[in-house]
């Protein structure tokens, strides 16, 4: 759950110290509010602290949610997503830090709205493992966003208003 832009500042913090060089990492997609181009402040702070890999594509089906997107699995091969891939650091606080961002931290209340998932994206003709925040709740009444790509579906006035 987005409460402030300065959601994902302390990703990169531990102890007060900077993390390590990203020995260990592992990848990350992102679909949404999290991805370079959506001008989000939160966005920003995860280019600074995460390596951009590059765009990718998830097979997935993706819905309007509240004024932000949610994915699903899907079985089809057509349905596919737009997103970015991160390095990130292997640090289980890293992580936290994510889950507490999208609303499944250790202190949200559970059923939670996402869950984070190891799935498979293609970027750059390559298959990757990559974590991902897998939409967790009905999906009754939400609109399916056509074309795979939640940045193109929306404004970047509307982008910088969701609060979630």
């Amino acid at each position: 759950m987005i409460k402030s832009t300065n959601g994902v500042a302390a990703l990169a913090q531990r102890d007060g110290d900077p993390v390590s060089p990203m020995t260990n990492a592992q990848n990350l997609f992102v679909y949404g509010l999290l991805r370079p181009s959506s001008g989000h402040g939160v966005a920003e702070n995860l280019m600074d602290q995460a390596h951009y890999v590059g765009p990718a594509r998830f097979q997935g089906r993706l819905f309007e949610i509240d004024g932000y997107p949610g994915v699903i699995d899907s079985e089809t091969a057509s349905e596919c997503v737009l997103g970015d891939v991160f390095e990130i650091p292997n640090d289980p606080q890293f992580l936290a830090a994510l889950d507490e961002f999208e609303g499944c931290g250790v202190k949200d209340p559970e059923p939670w709205e996402y869950r984070r998932v190891i799935r498979r994206v293609s970027a750059h003709r390559a298959s990757l493992e990559c974590w991902i925040y897998l939409y967790n709740w009905s999906l009754d009444g939400k609109r399916i966003i056509r074309g795979g790509d939640y940045l193109a579906s929306v404004s970047v006035t509307e982008r910088q208003q969701v609060i979630r």
